[in-house]
């Protein structure tokens, strides 16, 4: 009997210890700190089926493509993390594994696949869809006169008369973080060119200019509109102090955001209604649209010694019944994924019907890298501020693009 017990604590200390060794911990570093509650949900189901994989989550908001090349050059790339899609695939590739084996590619837009792919080889995840362009409060429009969505520059600045009598401010301006200007600036480069990923290269290449393109150049007179109708302090208010001054009442429309705002503004006042349409880059009327498309993508590391776990996760994520309500139910965000409802916002319904008429640009922003956005947002904070002159902004953009720009 005393053998039998001690093999039988043996056994079970062996299995202890095995259970111990095949703890896995993936280290999963993300942006968008908006979405921060909702991935600690997908963490805590995830675990409730793969209970020895834990999923170490590190977020933040401020300059991530910087703290993230930082962490690669250490040796300490994490086993996820995310990246633009369009140059970012290439310029990423040499330390994104290949998932094109992995069951959840099958489940992916064929509108979406293409931008996921490079040489042939899936080497992203599309993180969601986003809609951009600017987010209003339907019922402070309604209040002021203002009966449909502006279609051209002039509407939009006559609309922003009408909500000053009405003692409203019209713009909350969140310039102090550089990546807004990308969000504003690509739907000018949509208006103007049917092929934005030409546009980006003949910029890259030196083979154009600013001055040749003439709805490049109405970018700065919608800076100049969003500051003159917006509070004085724009270049000093963040992603959070926009969602405020919009969640709180205080301003009628933000600028440089998109779809993404809406959870965090309807935490500050779930009685809004919030809209969203396209920027009016100048005065005809059939250039202004939504920009619509999957812009971010997850990577995973190819010397990870945790891919296993990884792609068990990423198929959770991106198979599991949970995933047909993660985009639905907790994000409310338009999903990359076949067959998953839309969320019924009002912001997905602007979004929608934009959709379904066509009147959508491409994300003309994922052809060029963070790397020259960060710059060209830097560039216009100093135009902001008056530290240069829009020469001085447009030559150096236009040196920065062909210096940064292609990956």
């Amino acid at each position: 009997m005393k053998r039998r017990a001690i093999a039988c604590v043996i056994a079970l200390v062996l299995m202890s210890a095995t259970s111990f060794a095949q703890k896995t911990t993936i280290k999963w570093f993300a942006n968008a700190n908006e979405y921060q509650d909702y991935y600690k949900q997908l963490i805590a189901e995830f675990n409730k089926v793969e209970p020895n994989i834990a999923v170490d989550l590190e977020i933040t908001q401020d300059d991530y493509p910087s703290m993230l090349k930082i962490q690669i050059n250490a040796g300490n790339t994490p086993d996820i993390f995310n990246t633009m899609l369009g140059t970012e695939v290439k310029a990423y590739a040499e330390y994104s594994a290949d998932l094109s084996s992995q069951q959840w590619v099958n489940n992916v837009l064929p509108s979406v696949l293409p931008d996921i792919k490079y040489q042939g080889k899936v080497l992203a995840v599309p993180v969601v869809q986003n809609g951009f362009g600017i987010i209003y409060n339907k019922k402070m429009f309604a209040d002021a006169g203002i009966a449909s969505v502006p279609k051209t520059f002039k509407e939009l600045e006559a609309d922003c008369t009408k909500l000053q009598a009405k003692g409203i401010t019209p713009f909350g301006n969140g310039f102090k973080e550089w990546w807004v200007f990308k969000h504003i600036f690509m739907n000018f480069q949509a208006a103007q060119s049917p092929d934005v990923h030409a546009l980006n290269a003949a910029f890259q290449a030196g083979k154009t200019k600013f001055k040749d393109n003439a709805i490049l150049m109405g970018y700065f007179d919608m800076i100049d509109l969003f500051l003159k109708y917006g509070p004085p302090n724009s270049i000093s208010t963040d992603f959070n102090g926009e969602m405020n001054l919009l969640g709180t009442g205080k301003v009628a429309m933000i600028t440089g955001q998109g779809i993404w705002a809406e959870p965090g503004i309807n935490k500050i006042d779930p009685s809004l209604q919030l809209g969203i349409f396209g920027i009016p880059v100048n005065n005809d009327p059939s250039k202004t649209k939504l920009v619509l498309g999957a812009d971010h993508a997850w990577r995973v590391n190819k010397a990870s010694p945790n891919l296993v776990a990884v792609n068990k996760f990423l198929n959770f994520w991106y198979n599991s019944d949970f995933s047909k309500k993660y985009w639905t139910e907790l994000l409310k965000a338009t999903s990359p994924i076949r067959g998953t409802k839309a969320a019924d916002t009002s912001m997905n319904r602007d979004i929608q019907a934009y959709s379904d008429s066509g009147n959508v640009y491409p994300e003309a922003q994922i052809w060029s890298t963070d790397a020259f956005h960060q710059k060209f947002g830097e560039l216009t904070q100093d135009y902001i501020t008056k530290a240069k002159t829009k020469t001085q902004v447009i030559s150096e953009i236009e040196l920065a693009w062909a210096k940064l720009g292609g990956g």
